[in-house]
C-alpha cells in the first residue's frame, strides 16, 4: 500500500501536554483502532461525558497526579444540576475546579491510597514519569499515530477501572474492550520514540472499586495475547489507511449478509 502523505505537527514525546489538546491531536490513537472492524466507528468520537468516564478521569488524577488532584478538583454537596442556581454558585466559587460530589471525590481518593499501597502497582508507579504523550510515523502505512502513557518506568503500565478485577473478568474485559491492541498499539509507540518497553511487556492495573477498600490487582498479558494484539493492530492500521486514502468509512458489512444464530438458540429445549 502507498504510504499516505500527512504533516505531522508533532513528534516524539511530550510530557507536560494537556489532556484536552491531545485528545483534540488528528493523529490516530488505540480508542480509534479498537474498531477496526466496523470502521465507521473510527472516524472521530464524540467523547461521552458519562458520570463513570467522569469519576476515572478524577481517580487517574488522584493516583498519577495527585497535587494536581487538589487544585483541578472541589467536592460538590448539592444536587449536581447546571441549571440550579446552587450548583451555578459553587461552580463560581470553585475557582475553575472540576466539581465532584463527596462520594465520587471519596472515591478518588480511595482508589490513590489503595493502588499506592499494592506493592506491585507502587512499583510500577515509583519514579514513573506521568501521563505521558508520544506520537509517531506508523511505517508500514505512514499513518501518524498517537498514544497517552499513564506512567511510564521500566516500561509502560495502563491504569483500568474494572467492574471484575478477577483474573477472569479482567482478562473478559480485556477481550470485549481490545486492550490486546492497546498494549500493542503503547509497545509499538515506545519503540518508534525509544522510550523502554521493558522486554515488551505491558502492565494493566486493574481497580475495582470496593467501598474503601478498592481491590488492586496487576496483570501482564501473555505472548499469545500480545501477538494477538500485535496483528489485530496492524491489520487496524491498513483499514484505517484505506478509509483516510479512499473517505468510504464501511460499517460492520459491506453487503447483504446472511448470519446464524448461536448454538444455544437452536438446541432443543429439552422440556420441549
Amino acid at each position: 500500500m502507498t504510504a499516505i502523505a500527512i504533516t505531522a505537527p508533532a513528534a516524539g514525546v511530550m510530557d507536560d501536554m494537556p489532556e484536552d489538546e491531545y485528545h483534540a491531536h488528528p493523529a490516530v490513537n488505540y480508542s480509534r483502532l479498537k474498531h477496526w472492524q466496523c470502521p465507521l466507528k473510527m472516524i472521530d468520537r464524540a467523547d461521552d461525558p458519562t458520570a463513570a468516564k467522569s469519576l476515572g478521569r478524577a481517580a487517574h488524577c488522584a493516583v498519577l497526579e495527585p497535587e494536581r488532584f487538589e487544585h483541578a478538583y472541589a467536592v460538590y454537596g448539592g444536587i449536581h444540576n447546571a441549571t440550579h442556581s446552587a450548583y451555578k454558585e459553587a461552580l463560581a466559587k470553585a475557582g475553575g475546579r472540576i466539581l465532584l460530589k463527596p462520594d465520587a471525590y471519596d472515591e478518588a481518593l480511595w482508589i490513590r491510597d489503595a493502588v499506592h499501597a499494592e506493592p506491585e502497582s507502587r512499583a510500577l508507579l515509583a519514579g514513573a514519569r506521568r501521563e505521558l504523550s508520544i506520537f509517531w510515523t506508523d511505517e508500514e502505512t505512514g499513518v501518524e499515530c498517537r498514544a497517552r502513557l499513564d506512567a511510564l518506568g521500566a516500561g509502560p503500565a495502563d491504569l483500568k477501572r474494572a467492574a471484575n478485577g478477577s483474573p477472569h473478568g479482567f482478562r473478559m474485559a480485556a477481550a470485549k474492550y481490545g486492550y490486546a491492541i492497546q498494549a500493542a498499539h503503547y509497545l509499538m509507540g515506545c519503540h518508534a520514540v525509544g522510550l523502554p518497553t521493558d522486554g515488551f511487556r505491558f502492565p494493566f492495573i486493574a481497580i475495582e472499586p470496593n467501598g474503601r477498600r478498592p481491590i488492586v490487582s496487576v496483570y501482564d498479558l501473555d505472548d499469545d495475547s500480545l501477538q494477538r494484539g500485535m496483528t489485530d493492530r496492524a491489520n487496524a492500521l491498513r483499514v484505517y489507511a484505506e478509509c483516510l486514502q479512499t473517505n468510504v468509512w464501511p460499517g460492520y458489512v459491506r453487503k447483504r449478509t446472511t448470519i446464524r444464530l448461536p448454538y444455544y438458540a437452536l438446541v432443543d429445549n429439552e422440556e420441549e
